[in-house]
């Protein structure tokens, strides 16, 4: 599951019009891939619960397609350089040393899940570039108008739980062959 919690108890809408909510988190929720063409729709929602009931307060989505626009790391020199490049090369990765997220397409952006998850609900894989997927998410993904990592944070554990689960799945997926 990719979940990101909110930093505070009570998150503060940054609309006027819309105050508190108790505890919210967005999670990556489903994703649609179109038939015949290299096109992904990530679904994004921002939720909180109350006494069991969940209720919605933005949803969003990013589309992966034939678009790639690079994002760029600041390398050992100070300078730009495509960030896939950058780390094919040995460079080590550091999200202070971004220069500019930009947008994957589709080849690219498929490679950063789970391959099941997409019909299910998405998951991050546990690829090398998972830490550049999740700070893409927190800096390209907006709530309100304003990056995800503003307000919300990564939730490691939401990861871990989900994972478990798979393996669980997968483990009584065999046994009933």
């Amino acid at each position: 599951m990719i979940k990101f919690k909110s930093k505070t108890e009570n998150y503060k809408s940054p609309r006027a019009d819309r105050g508190f909510f108790p505890s919210p988190y967005t999670v990556a929720y489903a994703a649609e891939v179109t038939p015949g063409l290299p096109q992904l729709k990530a679904k994004f929602r921002t939720v909180y619960e109350v006494e069991g009931e969940v209720f919605e307060i933005e949803t969003s989505e990013k589309v992966f397609d034939a678009t790639y626009i690079e994002t760029t790391i600041l390398n050992e020199n100070d300078e730009p350089e495509e960030i896939m490049a950058f780390l094919m090369r040995g460079g080590q990765y550091n999200e202070e040393r971004i220069h500019e997220w930009g947008q994957s397409d589709f080849q690219r952006a498929i490679q950063y899940f789970n391959p099941e998850s997409i019909w299910t609900g998405l998951t991050l894989a546990d690829t090398p570039f998972k830490q550049l997927a999740i700070d893409w998410i927190k800096n390209v993904i907006q709530v309100e108008g304003l990056a995800l990592k503003v307000n919300f944070e990564y939730d490691v554990e939401a990861h871990k739980t989900a994972l478990l689960k798979s393996e669980e799945f997968e483990s009584t997926s065999k046994k009933k062959k």
